[in-house]
């Protein structure tokens, strides 16, 4: 029996290999030079030969990519880096795969319909380093740029800014991982977005804008003057500050009420408060015959002490090129003559009134010292503990605010809706507006004085300055700040 058994076997494997032959014939006929089951780099890839192989290996994988400096969209193709497949290497590696224990298991795999399992070879390729590095250099210098601060746009006589633009740097040893990814993948996968390094803008410092103050002035057929003082960090910025003397005009009557806080415990009321805001509030010259009335109080009665009281008052707040020595529309000599450093100033003379004068920088501080000590802090309250109070200081803004003059001056460059103060002054030669505005980086003083000497200045030329240089200051705080309004 057992010697049956073993014939009855070996027959049966004669004919299975008889009918089996053929089919494993037209099996591995039909295969290609890279064993079943192999993949190259992800993809099926069968040919006859192994050139026929290689090449299409290079098809899949040589393409351009495309490659992006952020929006910039850039072609690069696989000769400009020396970029290529190593097709030999890995046909050589898939080819080992195919051992007969191989081949006989796939056969069998084929026989009962079942695939194989995967294996695959990883994709390998090879680049120049040194033709890619000057690849990315030169898109480095097309695209890249430094941080921009803002600029100056004078365009038809109005100033603007050019807004700051944030700088950007491409990385380069970053970006060659993307770019060797791109390559291996097939078809709209290969696409490559470079590292690109953003550093913000620098904050502009105040020199920026005092640049373009003087630019802007530059450009008044006259004799022009400006100061600004940012309150909560000190900043100034100015032109001719306090080196030329104007006539104080209108502008002096801010010390003038501020000085009736001083001399009362408690804020201003009855007649005292009616003529202080008609003071404020009057386009016509009832308002400076209501100054001379508090002129008159200051002074007890006679308005000439009042307004030497008021000079003293500028003095002892170490401001010397401001004074008023006589009542406004005083038709009577000079009791005095009073020389200051602005108006001994050889080289520029405005002609300012002999009676009242000031210059944009002390005026400005005038007003930016009420502010400060609205919010409880700075020179008055430092000086005159015991005779200002923030809510005096803050009933004096108030006052202020009543001016009608509204969509003009330098009001007349701010946004809709920005709270200020302001105090203006004309002479037939000379205007004058000082203001303390609340901006961007917290409140402001800005005054602007503007002269054409024994020459009418007419409005038309003076109002469109006032309103481009407020402008411009207020923009160059907004956009420090972080944006526009």
């Amino acid at each position: 029996m057992g010697r049956r058994s073993g014939v009855l076997l070996l027959l049966l494997l004669a004919v299975g290999g008889a009918f089996l032959w053929p089919v494993y014939r037209a099996w591995r006929a039909q295969l290609g030079v890279i064993p079943p089951g192999v993949t190259l780099g992800g993809q099926r890839i069968n040919g006859r030969t192994p050139t026929e192989v290689e090449a299409h290996l290079r098809r899949l994988f040589t393409e351009p990519v495309a490659v992006y400096y952020e929006e910039e969209r850039l072609i690069l193709r696989a000769d400009e880096i020396g970029f290529r497949v190593k097709t030999r290497v890995m046909i050589g590696q898939a080819r080992a795969v195919g051992t007969r224990t191989y081949m006989a298991k796939a056969f069998l795999f084929y026989l009962l319909g079942r695939p194989l399992p995967p294996h695959d070879v990883p994709l390998l390729v090879e680049w120049d380093p040194a033709r890619l590095d000057g690849w990315l250099e030169e898109v480095a210098r097309r695209y890249d740029r430094p941080p921009r601060a803002p600029a100056l746009v004078v365009q038809e006589g109005r100033s603007s800014w050019r807004p700051p633009a944030a700088g950007r740097a491409l990385d380069k040893a970053a970006s060659v991982p993307r770019i060797i990814t791109a390559f291996k993948q097939i078809g709209g996968d290969r696409v490559a977005h470079l590292v690109v390094k953003r550093t913000p803008p620098p904050r502009p410092g105040i020199e920026v804008l005092q640049r373009a103050l003087q630019t802007r002035l530059a450009a008044f057929p006259g004799i022009a003057s400006v100061f600004l003082r940012l309150l909560p960090t000190g900043e100034e910025a100015g032109v001719h500050a306090n080196d030329i003397a104007y006539s104080g005009m209108s502008t002096m009557k801010i010390p003038i009420l501020l000085l009736v806080y001083k001399d009362l415990d408690h804020l201003p009321q009855g007649e005292l408060r009616d003529w202080m805001q008609q003071t404020i509030t009057s386009t016509t010259g009832a308002g400076n015959y209501t100054a001379n009335k508090v002129l008159a109080f200051l002074g007890k009665g006679d308005p000439v002490r009042g307004a030497e009281r008021v000079t003293a008052f500028l003095h002892s707040l170490g401001l010397k090129n401001s004074f008023i020595i006589a009542p406004y529309d005083w038709r009577h000599p000079p009791p005095r003559q009073v020389k200051t450093p602005a108006n001994q100033n050889p080289r520029f003379t405005t002609y300012p009134d002999p009676l009242v004068q000031t210059t944009p920088e002390e005026i400005a501080l005038v007003l930016g010292m009420i502010v400060e000590c609205s919010q409880g802090k700075g020179t008055l309250l430092a000086a005159y503990p015991d005779d200002f109070r923030p809510e005096e200081c803050a009933d004096l803004l108030d006052l202020l605010a009543e001016n009608p003059v509204t969509q003009a001056l330098l009001p007349g460059g701010l946004p809709e809706g920005t709270r200020y103060v302001h105090k203006h002054g004309y002479a037939p030669d000379t205007h004058g507006d000082v203001a303390a505005i609340w901006g961007p980086e917290g409140p402001y003083v800005l005054s602007l004085f503007l002269c054409t000497p024994n020459e009418w200045l007419v409005w038309d030329l003076s109002n469109p300055t006032f309103e481009d240089v407020s402008h411009l200051v207020w923009e160059f705080f907004a956009l420090r700040a972080g944006g526009t309004r």
